[in-house]
């Protein structure tokens, strides 16, 4: 939710940026105002996209990787015993997983809408040297910024399915040991 945080209060500073651009007024208090706009905008840029990876990177590997060792610890219980409470253990835990994964899917959309905001900007518009200023921006565009699982795999649905797959595969396996012994 921080990184959303982040890249909306970029998306309303861009908003403002562009309201100022886009009035037809030119002073000096406006190119003044309009240089602290743009810097702000830079920082907050900076901030949204440099510092998600290494706040949550860690976290979500370590929520991933032991909330599917859980669904399979939780599956082993159901294929080789008959304690019901274990379906409402791999509910949750099948819940939680699909939880980051959303979220992962959610902060994805939003550093697109950000992008796509930059995109839009009248950059025509902006003195010289933030338009070079500007440039370095586009070019950090290049790489966009996705929540990963610490470098892993990003945290997205594709990441999700294949996940699944390979718990759904691990099941497959052990119940045809078991069926074999």
């Amino acid at each position: 939710m921080y990184a959303m945080a982040r890249a909306d209060i970029s998306i309303v500073h861009l908003r403002e940026l562009e309201n100022i651009l886009n009035d037809p007024s030119k002073n000096e208090k406006h190119s003044a105002e309009l240089r602290h706009k743009w810097v702000q905008c830079m920082h907050d840029h900076q901030q949204s996209t440099s510092t998600i990876e290494n706040i949550f990177g860690l976290m979500c590997l370590a929520q991933v990787a032991t909330a599917t060792l859980s669904i399979c610890d939780a599956l082993l219980l159901v294929l080789l015993t008959d304690w019901y409470p274990t379906y409402s253990y791999l509910y949750v835990m099948f819940v939680q997983l699909s939880g980051f994964f959303v979220i992962g899917h959610l902060v994805e959309l939003k550093i697109d809408a950000l992008y796509n905001k930059i995109i839009s900007m009248p950059w025509y518009k902006l003195p010289v040297k933030e338009q070079k200023e500007f440039r370095f921006l586009m070019s950090r565009q290049q790489c966009p910024m996705i929540l990963t699982a610490y470098g892993f795999h990003p945290m997205n649905f594709e990441a999700y399915m294949s996940v699944l797959k390979v718990l759904y595969q691990f099941f497959v396996m052990i119940m045809q040991y078991i069926d074999r012994n």
